[in-house]
């Protein structure tokens, strides 16, 4: 049976069609003795699933397969390996069992972070100790898995898999796990119930994907399934996955359930498949969305660096520096538009012929007031934010830039970007077009012009300004392109890190950089943004008053 059950509502009232609340301890009882009469042997829950585990635990799951998921890491954890065990222990005291079958990371990233070698070290001990047989990682997107395989080969991984949600097979790690023998359960197959949901009871916010529910209701007509079979068929015939796990409010749910998956597979038209992070991740449910505004990441380039000519264009692994930029920012979930801003000078013409080679969108207007150039192509392409990003970063985050759009939109900001001691070369700003307009107005100093942003971060009283305080104790690394050695320092890590495909992340950068700290010499003792500060030197030097 490649039924699963998830428990995450024995503990939770949870799910966006669950009606009845959180499941009884009586109903609870009663669906976990039918599903092991009927095959199931598999249960899925999570220490932060409420009771869920002690729930489990008083009814009684021995003989069963239990998979659970440990939190995230504590900020300011002592002792990484004592914590994790300490976090099993008291998950299996709850439980009554001695061991785990599978131990997941609900927070994998944190693997690829500078304590992610303890993280590792810590499950590898638990399948010493006897108390977990297999331990991996549960995922929100396939993309995940590119660095983490990397580095480390998990045992089990979970991931969201539906009718909509193809990413497992599109991505080829529907393939690729099966061929690394890395055993995959697949959760999300009624995307929170939102699949089995008739239109009139379907939340308003998600009427804007209504060509897809057309679709989906016309295909269910001409097959006779119901969303329930296809949703549960359609799992459970995929081979690479070993568990299709389906939460229940009750027994009668349950029963359905079993009932719906006997049965033929539907052939799927690729109509109903859908890339929208928005519909496919009920993480981004309730939450502002690209969709309401136009989101344009300007990317500011030129030939005419004073430290190192040239420099956007210069080959980085076989492609030029502003390639990589341009790439990894067009990888961004929350991204409307990529846009290279350049300048109207003829050195810069170069830049003009790599963009319409490759199809980028560009823009050329002044070479030293950045602040107008940016505004003027913010206008042309209607953005109402603007992500500012700079062309000699090639090793910039798209997964840290999403989240500082994110942050703007969640907390309606006028001016939000990553701050803190953050690893130079990992820069990026949003603001809205509103801001940056009043900006371009009334900015009058040649380093508010130059450099963009310091007209509105002197201006707290005219705007809503937030930072995305992601990294501590990190300022000193210099990932940035501004100097022949930070070319050199570049080089190495991309020698190393640089695959075609889904780029690598900061925190495999810091990985790379712990062990091999040597490459990290290569361009130390650099001064950071000399660039702003030669701007505000000359700011002294005129007769211009802020």
């Amino acid at each position: 049976m490649k039924l699963a059950l998830g428990t995450v509502q024995f503990g939770l009232d949870y799910g966006i069609a669950n009606q009845s609340g959180q499941v009884s301890q009586d109903e609870a009882r009663s669906i976990l003795n039918y599903a092991k009469t009927h095959g199931i042997d598999t249960l899925d829950t999570a220490i932060n699933y409420g009771n869920s585990e002690q729930r489990l635990g008083e009814i009684g799951v021995t003989g069963w397969q239990v998979i659970s998921k440990l939190p995230a890491l504590p900020d300011h954890c002592q002792d990484v390996e004592a914590w994790v065990r300490n976090q099993v222990q008291a998950a299996l005291e709850r439980l009554r069992i001695t061991s785990l079958r599978g131990l997941l990371l609900h927070r994998p990233e944190q693997l690829l972070g500078e304590r992610g070698e303890e993280i590792h070290h810590a499950l590898l001990a638990l399948k010493q100790q006897g108390l977990a047989e297999k331990v991996g990682v549960s995922i929100y997107d396939p993309a995940e898995l590119d660095p983490l395989v990397r580095r480390f080969q998990p045992d089990l991984v979970q991931a969201p898999f539906n009718i909509l949600d193809r990413r497992l097979i599109t991505s080829g790690w529907l393939d690729r796990l099966a061929r690394m023998n890395i055993e995959l359960h697949a959760r999300s197959v009624f995307l929170q119930g939102l699949l089995l949901m008739p239109n009139t009871r379907r939340p308003d916010e998600f009427n804007r994907w209504q060509p897809i529910w057309q679709r989906w209701e016309q295909w269910l007509a001409q097959t006779g399934l119901t969303p329930l079979q296809a949703c549960l068929r359609d799992g459970l015939a995929q081979t690479g996955i070993a568990r299709v796990i389906v939460g229940v409010d009750s027994l009668v749910q349950l029963k359905e359930i079993l009932q719906a998956a006997e049965g033929p597979p539907p052939e799927l038209p690729e109509a109903l498949h859908s890339n929208d992070i928005d519909l496919i991740d009920p993480a981004r449910w309730g939450k502002p969305t690209t969709q309401t505004k136009n989101i344009v990441a300007i990317i500011q380039a030129r030939m005419s660096s004073s430290r190192l000519p040239g420099k956007v264009l210069m080959p980085l692994a076989g492609k030029p520096v502003l390639e990589h930029v341009v790439r990894r920012i067009q990888a961004c979930k929350r991204i409307t538009k990529v846009v290279v801003a350049t300048s109207t000078d003829h050195t810069d013409d170069t830049i003009q012929a790599w963009c319409e080679k490759e199809q980028v969108s560009h823009y050329r207007g002044s070479l030293d007031d950045v602040l107008d150039r940016y505004y003027q192509a913010a206008k042309i392409h209607k953005a109402d934010a603007v992500v500012r990003i700079t062309a000699d970063c090639p090793a910039i985050d798209p997964t840290i830039v999403d989240e500082v759009v994110l942050g703007f939109l969640g907390g309606g900001y006028d001016y939000y970007g990553l701050s803190g001691e953050f690893p130079d070369g990992l820069d990026c700003t949003v603001f809205s077009f509103t801001a940056l307009e009043r900006a371009w107005c009334e900015a009058r100093l040649k380093s508010e012009r130059e450099h963009v942003g310091p007209y509105v971060e002197k201006h707290p009283e005219l705007f809503k300004i937030g930072g995305y305080n992601k990294f501590k104790s990190l300022s000193h690394h210099r990932w940035t392109l501004d100097e022949p050695r930070d070319y050199e320092f570049l080089q190495a890590v991309f020698a190393r890190l640089f695959q075609k495909g889904a780029p690598f992340l900061a925190a495999e950068i810091l990985a790379l950089l712990d062990k091999e700290p040597e490459i990290m010499a290569i361009n130390s003792n650099i001064i950071r943004n000399e660039g702003y500060l030669k701007s505000l030197a000359e700011d002294r030097r005129s007769d211009v008053q802020p």
